[in-house]
């Protein structure tokens, strides 16, 4: 679980990992447990809020502003590299039922890492900016 948050915590910028999730860990233990790199532990709280605690639902609430912020974001990045996903990361797009747009949202990014020699300059362009501003921890590509 910890190392599950450390990772989450990193991917969406949250230095400080102690109040990370406090109010949300049992929930994330007992819904998001089986996760695996398929998803961030802070995209599978935010699917499954109603089933969370009062205690983590107001928490996720709190973070509202952030997680739009970073979807809105990360759309943007989507849209840039359209091209990018569908010929080089078709395997990480999915549909409405299997968890929409941002479920798979860590994938798509690592995807379009590892294949940054075959960005087009708008797509490496937008990517970039979405790591400035919510990963600042990472290298531009």
């Amino acid at each position: 679980m910890f190392s599950r948050v450390l990772v989450t915590a990193m991917f969406f910028g949250f230095g400080h990992l102690a109040q990370a999730y406090g109010p949300c860990d049992k929930d994330a233990e007992k819904l998001c447990g089986d996760l695996g790199h398929k998803e961030t532990l802070k995209n599978c709280l935010h699917r499954v809020q109603s089933k969370t605690s009062p205690e983590c639902q107001a928490f996720l609430k709190s973070q509202d502003g952030n997680w739009q912020k970073l979807t809105a974001s990360w759309a943007k990045v989507q849209n840039a590299c359209k091209q990018e996903i569908s010929t080089h990361c078709k395997e990480t797009v999915l549909s409405a039922e299997e968890g929409g747009a941002f479920k798979n949202m860590k994938d798509q990014q690592v995807c379009l890492m590892v294949n940054k020699e075959k960005l087009q300059p708008a797509c490496k362009t937008d990517i970039n900016r979405h790591i400035a501003e919510f990963q600042p921890n990472l290298n531009p590509l």
